[in-house]
């Protein structure tokens, strides 16, 4: 057969050299991927290689629960952790280097690498910490308060994350953007005292900062049944962060162990989530990107408190 000058025949490949063959009627070449490539489940495209996790029909099940706000289903928590368990550091490099435009790929991504980091997996490697912390500081820096993962970069640059937050200047900021501000100014109080200072400036500014700071000062004072059910109430219309660390650090975790529980499922509301018997989760619901937490609470065959956490 004639195949033209513009044509070049090459040869299949050797028998067991780890190579397939594609052939191609218009382009009579061998196209080959090595069978290492394969196995790690990596797929090359133009000398650059896909993420395996993207390929995976748990993964797409997983982002379209994030996508409709049910990643705290137990279906979602299923794939999760099928997904969490695959991942290889080939899978976290790429993760980290990825700058996704859909919310629901951005939540996902800082889902895994949050759970990585919080359980000190060895898959996160000092390399992979030190440029995700980089690219965190990047981005929080030039879209603060909005940018997601202060919480990571403060984790991973705790020094940094507190010196910027400390000496932000919060001009302009709208009621939503100045009430994440204070949330992180006040995540300092128990640290610093200048977090305390910091509150006090802010308070006698005229803008929405102003409002938010002092809020932040009259909840750090001492408790009051008022108080409590104001912020039970805010927390049930909102599913706030804030709310929901206020309400766990003052009143749930120092006051609740050992008691009823009856009366605390009326404060918060009717939990979004309920793995077992007597085990209740309640998650935060934030604008946008905006890092989400959860709290259990279990019961005894009682009905009493016997744990907890806030994660």
């Amino acid at each position: 057969m004639e195949l033209g000058a513009y044509h070049s025949f090459r040869p299949p490949p050797p028998r067991g050299s780890g190579i397939t063959t594609r052939w191609s009627w218009r382009s009579p070449r061998w196209h080959g991927t090595a069978t290492f490539a394969a196995q790690r489940g990596v797929r090359r495209t133009s000398g650059r290689q896909e993420l395996t996790l993207t390929r995976t029909a748990a993964w797409t099940d997983y982002l379209r629960l994030v996508r409709d706000g049910k990643s705290g289903s137990i279906r979602a928590a299923g794939l999760f952790k099928r997904i969490l368990t695959a991942l290889t550091r080939r899978d976290v490099d790429q993760l980290i280097g990825l700058r996704p435009s859909k919310h629901e790929v951005r939540q996902a991504t800082l889902y895994l690498l949050a759970t990585l980091l919080r359980n000190k997996d060895p898959r996160l490697t000092k390399a992979h910490r030190a440029e995700w912390c980089e690219g965190l500081s990047r981005d929080i820096r030039s879209d603060y308060p909005s940018a997601r993962g202060f919480y990571q970069w403060a984790e991973l640059d705790p020094d940094a994350a507190k010196r910027f937050v400390l000496s932000f200047e919060p001009t302009g900021l709208d009621s939503d953007a100045a009430r994440l501000h204070i949330e992180n100014v006040v995540r300092y109080r128990r640290t610093t005292p200048a977090a305390i200072d910091r509150l006090k400036e802010l308070v006698s500014r005229s803008d929405a900062t102003s409002a938010r700071a002092r809020e932040a000062l009259e909840g750090l004072g001492p408790l009051s049944e008022d108080m409590l059910a104001a912020k039970a109430r805010r927390w049930r219309q909102y599913r706030r962060r804030a709310d929901l660390n206020w309400l766990y650090d003052r009143y749930i975790s120092p006051h609740c162990l050992g008691t009823p529980i009856e009366p605390i499922l009326v404060l918060l509301g009717k939990p979004q989530r309920s793995d077992l018997e007597r085990d209740y989760r309640w998650e935060t619901r934030e604008r946008g990107d905006q890092d989400t937490i959860q709290l259990m609470l279990l019961a005894d065959g009682a009905g009493r408190v016997n744990g907890m956490k806030l994660k």
